[in-house]
């Protein structure tokens, strides 16, 4: 396994650091009071990060023909399934850690720093899921196949907030509201645990198409 991580993880590392580096000099160029807009951009980027990484990291994989090569050295399908979830949990966390932190030196009311918190924590957790989705995708059909079919799935996606705003329209500010109290009161005590089962639940689904595929 600690081969497979040392062959990744410069990739999630580089991307790590870009963004980390990126957003701190963005948050000390504003004033002291929390920015609507950073924060939004900042969980879109959170979400962004896991899945980016994980694409340009399958990417070089497809490339240099790396589960191949993984093929021919003595490790198990457990070892590759478990160190390409393991990358994006490890750094999932580690950013979303990270902004919390930044954003705390922010002067703002509790209740809006708990929506923050809330909202980072909501970015990560959905990137994370859709990282395990996107292994299961790639081991599934391989890598050049799976970009197609999530850029598909992407422009369709694209059209939803449309949708919903031509629907809401004259209550987008209820909406919103609703939608704010909704992140704010998550309960991530329950939350958390629960997206970890469900995330190890997804590496073992992929580990079986794997060993299916291997077969």
């Amino acid at each position: 396994m600690i081969h497979i991580l040392k062959r990744n993880h410069r990739i999630f590392l580089v991307y790590f650091l870009f963004i980390l580096i990126l957003l701190i000099g963005v948050r000390f160029l504003l004033g002291k009071e929390l920015n609507v807009f950073f924060t939004l951009m900042s969980g879109i980027v959170l979400f962004m990060y896991t899945i980016g990484a994980l694409l340009m990291s399958e990417q070089y994989e497809e490339k240099h023909h790396g589960y191949a090569i993984l093929s021919a050295l003595p490790v198990n399908n457990l070892e590759i399934t478990g160190a390409k979830f393991l990358l994006p949990l490890v750094s999932s966390f580690t950013l979303t850690l990270s902004l919390i932190l930044l954003f705390s030196t922010f002067a703002a009311p509790a209740p809006d720093m708990v929506l923050v918190r809330s909202y980072f924590l909501l970015a990560a957790s959905t990137g994370l899921l859709a990282a395990g989705l996107m292994y299961i995708g790639i081991f599934g059909i391989g890598y050049t196949k799976f970009v197609v079919v999530v850029l598909s799935l992407t422009t369709a996606l694209g059209l939803v907030p449309m949708l919903v705003m031509r629907r809401n329209r004259g209550r987008m500010d209820e909406v919103i509201e609703n939608l704010l109290a909704g992140i704010r009161g998550m309960d991530w005590l329950v939350l958390l645990p629960l997206l970890l089962l469900a995330y190890l639940g997804l590496m073992l689904l992929a580990l079986q198409i794997r060993a299916h595929r291997d077969a």
